[in-house]
C-alpha cells in the first residue's frame, strides 16, 4: 500500500491562493498515483574496531563491565544458595568464586554447543568423544555455572517482568545501536524461544517450528542480522500491550531509523493503513501483505474479485473553497 502525503498532493498554484479562501481536506482512494521520493540519508557502516581475530570480536562484544556484572551476579546467586539447607552430597557445596577468564571459557562452550548437536559433551567413548569440552572445563563445574548463572538481584523488587534479563536486552540493543548502522531494507518479524515450562508470558504460534517458547520481535537487515530485539511479555508488557499493539512494537523497534529514508518490510500481522500513514510521515517506506478485515481498507481491497498485482493507493486531496464560492481542487 502507498501513501501519497498532503504536501505531495499540493498543485504549484497554491501559494498563489488568495488569503480568505478557506481549506478543507478530503481522503479517498484510486489506483493511479506517483510514489514520493524518500532519499535514504545514512550510510551503511560498522563503527567499532574489533581487530581481524575472532577472540578480539569476542572481546568487543563481550566488554569487561558486562562480564564482571555476570560474575558478580552469578556468584551472589551462588552464595544464596549456599545459605540454604543443603545436604551434604550437593553440588553446591562445590562451589567456588566465578571470575571473568572462567566465563569467557564457559561462554564460549556454550556457543560451541549451538554448532553441534550432543545430548551430552562431555562423553569418554573414543568414537563419541569432544575431548574441548572436558579440556577446558568439567561436566560438574559447567553444570554448577549453569545452575547459578544470574543477571540481576532477586533482592530487589521489580515490576519488570523481564528484570532478570533486562540488562543483557539492554546491552545487546545499545551495543549494536553505538557500532553499527544498517542498510536501507530492513525488515520486521516475529521469532520464537523453545520454552515449554511454565512461565506467565509463555506463548504459543501454531505456524513456527517451536510452537510454544519466548516470543520475541526483531528488527533485522535482509541477511538475517539483528539490530534491535524485544522480547513480549503479554498483557504485563506496558509499553507494547493493548489496542494497536502491533503498530506499538514498529515504532518501539524503529524509533531510532526514522526520518533516515529506510524500506521496512513487515507481514499482515504488523501492516495496517494508519502505521503506514505515521511511518511515511517520518519519511519511512513499508512493505507487507494487508489483510483484509481492517477498518481502513477501501472495498477494492477487501472485494473478491479484484485483480492481482492491482495497485491502490490513499491520497490526501486539499479542497481550497473561495468567498465567490468556487472550489478548486489541488
Amino acid at each position: 500500500m502507498d501513501l501519497v502525503p498532503l504536501s505531495q498532493s499540493h498543485s504549484p498554484s497554491e501559494e498563489s491562493q488568495p488569503s480568505e479562501s478557506t481549506a478543507t481536506s478530503t481522503v479517498g482512494w484510486t489506483t493511479t498515483c506517483e510514489l514520493q521520493n524518500i532519499n535514504f540519508t545514512k550510510q551503511n557502516a560498522f563503527s567499532g574496531n574489533p581487530g581481524q581475530t575472532p577472540i578480539t570480536f569476542f572481546n568487543f562484544f563481550f566488554e569487561d563491565d558486562f562480564l564482571v556484572m555476570i560474575c558478580e551476579k552469578t556468584n551472589a546467586q551462588a552464595a544464596k544458595l549456599l545459605g540454604n539447607t543443603v545436604l551434604a552430597n550437593s553440588r553446591i557445596n562445590a562451589w567456588k568464586e566465578l571470575n571473568i577468564p572462567e566465563l569467557r571459557i564457559f561462554l564460549g562452550l556454550l556457543f560451541h554447543m549451538g554448532f553441534i548437536q550432543f545430548k551430552n559433551y562431555w562423553k569418554t567413548n573414543r568414537l563419541f568423544s569432544i575431548t574441548i569440552f572436558g579440556r577446558f572445563m568439567s561436566r560438574n563445574r559447567y553444570l554448577l555455572i549453569m545452575i547459578c548463572l544470574h543477571f540481576s538481584s532477586e533482592t530487589v523488587i521489580d515490576p519488570d517482568p523481564l528484570y532478570k534479563i533486562r540488562s543483557v536486552i539492554d546491552y545487546f540493543n545499545q551495543k549494536m545501536d553505538s557500532c553499527y548502522y544498517p542498510a536501507k531494507e530492513l525488515s520486521l518479524d516475529e521469532s520464537m524461544v523453545l520454552w515449554r515450562g511454565r512461565l506467565k508470558f509463555r506463548q504459543y504460534i501454531k505456524n513456527k517450528k517451536h510452537k510454544y517458547g519466548v516470543k520475541l520481535y526483531m528488527l533485522t537487515e535482509s541477511d538475517g542480522l539483528i539490530l534491535k530485539f524485544r522480547v513480549y511479555a503479554g498483557s504485563q508488557d506496558i509499553e507494547v500491550a493493548g489496542k494497536g499493539h502491533a503498530e506499538k512494537v514498529v515504532m518501539q523497534l524503529m524509533e531510532k531509523h526514522l526520518q533516515n529514508g529506510h524500506s521496512l518490510y513487515m507481514d499482515n500481522y504488523y501492516n495496517s493503513f494508519h502505521l503506514a500513514k505515521r511511518l511515511l510521515e517520518n519519511r519511512t517506506y513499508c512493505t507487507g501483505n494487508l489483510r483484509k478485515d481492517l477498518k481502513e481498507n477501501p472495498k477494492e481491497v477487501y472485494q473478491k474479485n479484484t485483480e492481482k498485482k492491482v495497485k491502490i493507493y490513499h491520497v490526501f486531496k486539499k479542497v481550497n473553497t473561495s468567498e465567490s464560492g468556487k472550489t478548486n481542487a489541488q
